[in-house]
């Protein structure tokens, strides 16, 4: 069974200008066309076609770290779904520490956002796999789109440069856009659980305070000796270089995040582990409630690295921690 890179969903899209009966037909299925089946358009005089269930990823900034441990981060800074649910941080970057915000939007408000990426800043024009100045060790932003039947991810690099072509004026254009789009009635972003990234604590990390590890029935050698392979293919997996990853459902997550923070050194039967902590985002379907059903498989959670966009499985069935 492969455990490694999966590509994201599909996009279902409509074709913009089809008649009412047929988009009430695609609305009925998950899917809408135009203002969000409404058949208003954007002010570019066109509307643009987009899945609409709620865990399909419409629009995405998703920072990627550089070289400086660690490498690796689940968590978006901007992300806007089919249903309407905008999730972005309170700042211009995110990290599990930044507060996360939710928001939900009209249809309209939907089809504005699409029309001015799609459209008025022709997003699927450009034809380059990243844009801006690249600086040594530094990471980058990914904007994904996902709407009027395509879907692309480009990497933008914090330097624009100084002679800009359209296409690098307009994919930085949209990315100061989305950063900048937050809307005024948007409260606190309450993840349905967290997801535990478990290292064995080595190097500078071990200048954090050392605290319990608060779940007796989870396993942290365990967790990073059962999920390594899946998670650095071909590594080492030895207890010294394991690591794995462990969703944690429910206020038991929740509390954990509140509990230890995005990252803590934590300690476990004479061993210590560094734990890196983010928030589920909603495209994390609920947890497999029987993971033995090959018909219904675990869930997974997208993560960034290397400029690159992955789903690792979430492999630990529901990931409650009994008695918690």
């Amino acid at each position: 069974m492969a455990h490694r890179l999966f590509s994201s969903e599909g996009i279902l899209a409509a074709l913009a200008g089809v008649s009412l009966a047929a988009v009430m037909v695609l609305a009925g299925c998950g899917v809408t066309a135009g203002a969000g089946g409404t058949g208003q358009p954007g002010s570019s005089g066109a509307s643009v076609a987009y899945d609409a269930h709620p865990s399909s990823i419409l629009a995405q900034l998703f920072p990627s770290p550089g070289f400086i441990f660690p490498s690796v981060n689940g968590v978006p800074s901007w992300t806007l779904y089919g249903d309407g649910t905008l999730v972005f941080a309170s700042g211009t970057s995110a990290t599990a520490s930044t507060m996360l915000l939710q928001a939900k939007l009209s249809t309209d408000q939907v089809q504005h956002i699409l029309d001015v990426v799609v459209s008025q800043h022709a997003f699927f024009a450009s034809d380059k796999p990243s844009y801006g100045h690249v600086v040594p060790d530094v990471g980058s932003t990914l904007l994904t789109v996902n709407a009027a039947g395509q879907s692309k991810t480009i990497s933008l690099y914090g330097e624009e440069g100084s002679q800009l072509d359209a296409q690098t004026k307009n994919v930085f254009a949209i990315e100061r856009f989305l950063q900048g789009y937050h809307p005024a009635n948007a409260q606190a972003f309450t993840p349905r659980g967290v997801a535990v990234l478990v290292y064995p604590a080595t190097g500078a990390w071990q200048t954090l305070p050392v605290r319990a590890w608060p779940y007796s029935t989870v396993d942290l050698a365990q967790v990073a000796a059962a999920e390594c392979p899946y998670l650095q293919p071909g590594a080492s997996c030895a207890p010294s270089s394991a690591r794995g990853i462990l969703p944690v459902y429910g206020t038991s997550g929740t509390s954990l995040l509140a509990q230890l923070g995005s990252r803590a050194q934590v300690a476990q039967n004479g061993s210590t582990y560094l734990v890196l902590i983010w928030p589920l985002m909603p495209d994390v379907p609920p947890p497999n409630i029987h993971p033995a059903a090959s018909a219904i498989p675990a869930p997974h959670i997208r993560v960034v690295s290397g400029g690159h966009i992955s789903e690792w499985p979430l492999m630990s069935g529901n990931g409650m921690p009994v008695g918690a």
